[in-house]
């Protein structure tokens, strides 16, 4: 669904939560081994990207693990560049970007090259946000 909503139009945050990746804290942490309140804490500290919607609560995108199941490589970085705005990390991950040859911000971090430095400082192009 991801490369569905990205390609049509910009999704809405229902649209986003509603996805059947966007996963509840305690169906996250079943994934990764951690506790429902474990996950909420690492999504406040922007180590996992957590997002919230007034009707639909808090979800975590099951596609910021790595092949490993780990949390992405980068990412709490990643959120600290874009100022702890979720929606701005959603946006930066799942569109794609003409400095990554079209991939998006995902396949990047996924893919190790570049590595997330190069990664951070393309943040400032324009056409992500």
């Amino acid at each position: 669904m991801l490369d569905r909503l990205a390609a049509e139009h910009e999704p809405t945050i229902a649209e986003i939560l509603d996805d059947p990746d966007m996963l509840p804290a305690d169906a996250f942490g079943a994934l990764i081994g951690l506790s429902g309140e474990a996950v909420r804490q690492k999504g406040l500290k922007g180590e996992l990207l957590a997002m919230s919607g007034v009707k639909r609560g808090t979800k975590y995108p099951r596609w910021q693990l790595s092949s490993d199941g780990r949390p992405l490589n980068g990412l709490p970085q990643l959120t600290a560049a874009l100022g702890d705005d979720s929606l701005r990390v959603y946006r930066f991950l799942t569109r794609s970007h003409g400095a990554f040859g079209g991939r998006n911000g995902l396949e990047v971090l996924r893919s190790g090259d570049p590595d997330v430095a190069t990664v951070i400082a393309t943040i400032a192009e324009p056409n992500f946000a």
